[in-house]
């Protein structure tokens, strides 16, 4: 929870000094998220980083974890170690 609160915190300050979006704080924010077994949350985290830094070597890691549909109803996590 620490996590999610600082990594929010650091791409508040970036986008409110900078006017962009920090992208390391997006990367720990959706790793939070899905450590933390909210996986509709950690999708949409994602969607938003892949349409920021699309190439990113990171997001094919980070999109394989993302638990399937049927595991993130049951509010079951399929997260591995990040």
């Amino acid at each position: 929870a620490r996590c999610l609160q600082r990594a929010e915190e650091a791409d508040t300050f970036f986008r409110n000094t900078y006017l962009n979006p920090n992208v390391d704080a997006l990367i720990w924010k959706t790793g939070a998220l899905l450590r933390m077994g909210r996986g509709s949350e950690a999708k949409s985290a994602l969607d938003d980083l892949t349409q920021r830094v699309p190439n990113h070597p990171y997001l094919p890691k980070l999109r394989g974890m993302i638990p399937q549909e049927d595991v993130a109803e049951r509010g079951e996590s399929d997260i591995r170690k990040i």
